[in-house]
């Protein structure tokens, strides 16, 4: 990267038919599978399938091609991005990968623009394609700037409940979240002996069994830190 310009990284995508049962897919997957244990966590937690499908079809070399597929973000790479570019490197060097033809600068009379013309158009392009953070990474921002959740919200012109939805989202993809400030261990108890008894499909039975201070917003986070049911379901 030089100085503060983003660069765009487009990789060739191998065909779709090679996608999801190859080796490589598996060889992802088992690694997934080995973290999860090791660090007790749901293997979605660490990636899910369309980020590692996604992998097995770019084949990042480095961390800036892996950073561009989705589902990676900086938390994630540091912790778990080595691994699997050391995984997608063996699988390449082991196996010959499938060629994607380049396309060609266009001559004259093929209908396609001269090299000049066609370096400018795809610096237009890529200018017009720089990717934006996501809505839910912006929110976690503010709320790490030390700005309460009404705040950002009004700030943002979006409801509470979203912002929530926020936070729990950007908790998912590995960024840190302080829950303590809004779920104390006593209501996480309370959470979840009521889970255990209303089941965790919807989460207005477990409301109506809780008392009225414990807001849904609680309830989603006591949930989410057990890794249990559909956190986002109120009905």
């Amino acid at each position: 990267m030089r100085g503060q310009q983003k660069i765009i990284v487009s990789l060739p995508k191998i065909p779709e038919a090679a996608i999801p049962e190859s080796s490589l897919f598996q060889a992802l997957r088992d690694l997934r599978r080995q973290i999860a244990q090791t660090q007790g966590l749901p293997p979605y937690v660490i990636f899910p399938d369309a980020t590692l499908r996604d992998m097995a079809a770019y084949r990042p070399q480095n961390q800036e091609a892996m950073l561009a597929i989705t589902g990676v973000g900086q938390i994630k790479y540091e912790k778990y991005g080595e691994q699997f570019l050391n995984i997608i490197s063996r699988h390449t060097q082991e196996s010959a990968p499938a060629e994607v033809p380049e396309p060609k600068p266009g001559a004259a009379g093929s209908g396609n623009p001269p090299p000049s013309e066609e370096k400018k158009q795809q610096t237009s392009r890529e200018k017009n394609q720089e990717p934006k953070t996501p809505t839910h990474l912006l929110s976690w921002q503010e709320y790490q700037a030390g700005k309460s959740l009404a705040a950002i919200a009004a700030e943002r012109n979006l409801s509470l409940s979203t912002i929530e939805t926020h936070l729990l989202r950007a908790a998912k993809e590995g960024y840190t979240v302080n829950w303590d400030q809004f779920l104390s261990p006593r209501e996480e108890s309370r959470i979840l002996a009521a889970a255990q008894t209303a089941g965790t499909e919807r989460l207005r039975p477990i409301k109506d069994s809780l008392p009225e201070t414990i807001s849904y917003f609680a309830i989603r986070i006591a949930l989410f830190k057990n890794c249990l049911g559909e956190w986002g379901n109120k009905d």
